[in-house]
């Protein structure tokens, strides 16, 4: 069968074009054999169906009254491309500065930032330098694929390199 993609609904398999006089139950597994009792979440399943029928009145045709299918969910995307993180320049002000990321986040996600490739949380800045900020999305990864980071720039510029160049002139 072809995949299904998460969308938070429950997904299953059924047999069709049974004959009338013949039902069946349905029971699904997940990848390690573990019963369950619907299957939401991206991943892979087994769905047994077992046949029931009147056996004092009809004959089976084949060797068992159950079948088996597997099945796929896969992960879904999330649509971050309204999203910007943006390069600032700012003077030093002693104010604390941040850069942050612009748009609307969708339903779900969350961002934490950090200061470069560490994971030392990023809250701003104060002192003249140049700080590279790494934006991480956090949201839920068993049914969602890869989010990558988004990467800025965040420069304070030194109370010093604000002083203007004065010319000085002798007079005579």
């Amino acid at each position: 069968t072809s995949p299904f993609t998460y969308d938070k609904v429950s997904h299953s398999i059924e047999l069709i074009n049974l004959p009338k006089e013949v039902t069946a139950s349905y029971y699904i597994y997940t990848s390690d054999f573990e019963p369950i009792d619907e299957a939401i979440n991206a991943g892979q399943y087994l769905t047994m169906a077992e046949l029931n029928y009147d056996a004092e009145n009809y004959s089976l045709i084949g060797s068992s009254i159950s079948r088996i299918c597997y099945f796929e969910i896969e992960k879904a995307t999330i649509d971050i491309s309204e999203l910007t993180f943006e390069n600032k320049t700012v003077n030093e002000n002693n104010l604390t500065h941040t850069v942050k990321i612009k748009g609307t986040l969708p339903n779900g996600v969350s961002v934490k930032y950090y200061l470069g490739k560490s994971e030392i949380e990023f809250s701003g800045a104060k002192y003249a330098g140049e700080y590279k900020i790494r934006a991480s999305f956090v949201y839920d990864t068993v049914n969602y694929n890869k989010i990558n980071d988004m990467e800025a720039t965040l420069t304070i510029l030194s109370l010093e390199s604000q002083i203007p160049e004065v010319e000085i002139k002798e007079l005579y």
